[in-house]
């Protein structure tokens, strides 16, 4: 158990050794997997009991109680007696002591293999998260002991571990609901599958304390039903939508009864049409997108809220090119001109600049003002990092053309990240002179 988890687990630290609340509740649910997988004769669900905060068979074991054959008689002479009638007499299935024997020693092979495996699953935890973490739950009150091992639980092991994550941003936690408003369905798959897989993103987000109703899952799903319906593959998702357009108001507020009759009817466009011809949308269906800026606001135009990581660049290559500029360009002085008042309209072929974002004026090119100002696709690239922490993805697109296994937004990405970035993520951000340079 404890290899399993220690060699199989990617649970990811920041560089002052701290870990985020989903990387802790990663860690919860890999080690539940692994309960799964070990043998019990009793469970249809392995060892996870053993992790469970109600009091069952697996978590109730003590390791200085066996059973003994007296009580194996008993037991098999008690079942005997519940399932007789007036009729008919039931025999008990254990009668001598040595089928007696037998039961109680498989019995006890069974405690014993589950205490083992709570004690592995013990040691492999603190391993990867520190025993700061777990000596709290594992240790007596002035931490020079062990605690036996009926003293504790795997849940408290659980609890302690969500405790000791890192507090994540009010901000962070925003970014994360607006991810999951702006979730887009890939139309090669059912609407079901695609359903599945927003209730995991909201799932992630109820960890935060943000509840996602009903009303706004149904919102997500027919702004994404209202974008394929519009494509020319989407003819018979666009029947279904007529369908619940007239079955449903525009102002309906809607309940889990309702997204589970509409979720009926697309299921039969989804038998009727052909999946492999859809392509999944470039960016937020417009309503989705709609709703997404009306949690954002005005945040998106500040630096610490900026969703992708384009614009950023090493901070000493910034530094670098500002220095040049300050070295190699002379300060600009205006010579005064008693002639020329502050008007707020320049006079004619003066070169001042305005900066509104007024188209330019009449016989120049606008191509530089159009490229500046046309809307860009989010995540066009569909980068699945940038896509779990809302980064928009333009930095995969030329010039920059960053890889996907190089993205800022991959847990696996060694290198640098900028500022927001490590905001968006939750990590604390590292300067560019902590990092070894390629030579």
């Amino acid at each position: 158990v404890k290899h399993a988890l220690v060699e199989n687990t990617n649970f990811t630290k920041s560089p002052d050794g701290g870990y985020s609340n989903s990387t802790a509740k990663t860690l919860i649910t890999e080690t539940n997997n692994v309960l799964a997988a070990q043998y019990c004769e009793h469970t249809n669900d392995g060892m996870t009991g053993l992790g469970e905060e109600v009091t069952n068979t697996l978590n109730s074991h003590k390791s200085n109680i066996a059973i003994t054959k007296r009580e194996v008689l008993n037991q098999s002479k008690l079942e005997a007696e519940q399932a007789s009638t007036a009729d008919i007499t039931v025999a008990p299935q254990i009668t001598t002591n040595s089928d007696a024997q037998d039961e109680a020693g498989i019995q006890n092979t069974a405690r014993l293999a589950a205490i083992g495996t709570k004690d592995g699953v013990a040691a492999a935890l603190t391993e990867i998260v520190g025993e700061h973490i777990t000596n709290p739950v594992l240790k007596t009150a002035d931490g020079n002991h062990n605690k036996i091992v009926d003293d504790w639980t795997v849940h408290q092991l659980f609890e302690a571990i969500r405790g000791g994550a890192q507090r994540p941003s009010a901000t962070s936690i925003r970014e994360q609901y607006n991810a999951v408003t702006g979730t887009t369905f890939n139309w090669k798959n059912t609407v079901a599958v695609n359903m599945d897989k927003l209730k995991v993103e909201i799932a992630n987000i109820t960890g935060f304390g943000v509840k996602v109703n009903d009303d706004i899952k149904a919102v997500i799903l027919l702004a994404n039903v209202e974008w394929a319906a519009q494509q020319t593959w989407g003819l018979e998702i666009g029947v279904a939508q007529r369908e619940i357009n007239t079955t449903y108001s525009h102002d309906h507020i809607h309940d889990a009864t309702s997204i589970k009759n509409i979720l009926k009817m697309l299921a039969k466009a989804d038998e009727a049409r052909d999946r492999m011809k859809a392509q999944a949308p470039t960016g937020f269906a417009q309503a989705v997108h709609h709703l997404q800026g009306l949690t954002q606001g005005t945040y998106e135009d500040s630096d610490a809220s900026e969703s992708g990581y384009a614009a950023y660049e090493s901070e000493e290559e910034t530094t670098r090119r500002g220095r040049t500029r300050s070295t190699s360009r002379k300060p600009r002085t205006r010579s005064p001109s008693p002639s020329m008042s502050r008007s707020p309209t320049p006079p004619p072929g003066s070169r001042y600049r305005s900066r509104s974002p007024t188209p330019p004026p009449a016989g120049r090119s606008s191509s530089r003002y159009k490229k500046r100002h046309e809307p860009k696709a989010f995540n066009a690239t569909n980068c699945k990092h940038c896509k779990k922490y809302g980064g928009n993805g333009y930095a995969h697109d030329p010039p920059k053309s960053i890889s996907h296994d190089d993205c800022f937004f991959n847990k696996k990405h060694k290198g640098w990240r900028p500022r927001p970035v490590c905001k968006m993520m939750d990590i604390a951000y590292r300067h560019g002179e902590s990092f070894q340079r390629d030579e």
